[in-house]
């Protein structure tokens, strides 16, 4: 069962992928060529995905840990569980955010291998989905037996 600290930390995680999220808007404006010969706009923008991605596994990983699932095998699988175990997220909205870990990883660790026009896609599909995530979520949470 999670208690209200542990409620707590998922919402700062939710707090965290909307404010990346907000600034992950500021780019909407701009065209790929654009954004393409803007190396500046491009590092911050990867930051944000890397953060938005890391902070649902992190919430992901939390809701499954203490509702008594155990740890997932990897990022990726965090969110299947998620779905399968506690049904926080539909399945569907799993398998479209689940492939969103393997461009965390490449953005962390093979930076001179990003495909600067696939991270330009990606903030366009992070814009569409993680909201979903988040009230899925935060509708979980909400739907909890609170504790005396």
């Amino acid at each position: 069962m999670m208690s209200p600290a542990d409620r707590d930390v998922v919402r700062r995680k939710l707090d965290r992928i909307i404010k990346c999220l907000q600034r992950i808007q500021e780019a909407q404006s701009k065209t790929l060529d654009e954004y393409l010969s803007d190396q500046d706009l491009q590092y911050i923008m990867e930051r944000q995905l890397e953060l938005i991605i890391g902070a649902a596994v992190d919430a992901n990983v939390h809701i499954l840990a203490q509702s008594g699932f155990g740890t997932p095998a990897d990022a990726y699988t965090s969110f299947t569980e998620l779905a399968r175990h506690t049904k926080a997220i539909p399945s569907g909205l799993a398998q479209q955010l689940a492939p969103a870990t393997g461009l965390r990883n490449r953005l962390a660790h093979d930076y001179e291998e990003i495909d600067h026009t696939l991270v330009y896609e990606g903030l366009r599909e992070a814009i569409e989905i993680f909201p979903q995530y988040i009230r899925a979520i935060e509708n979980y949470l909400a739907s909890l037996p609170s504790q005396a």
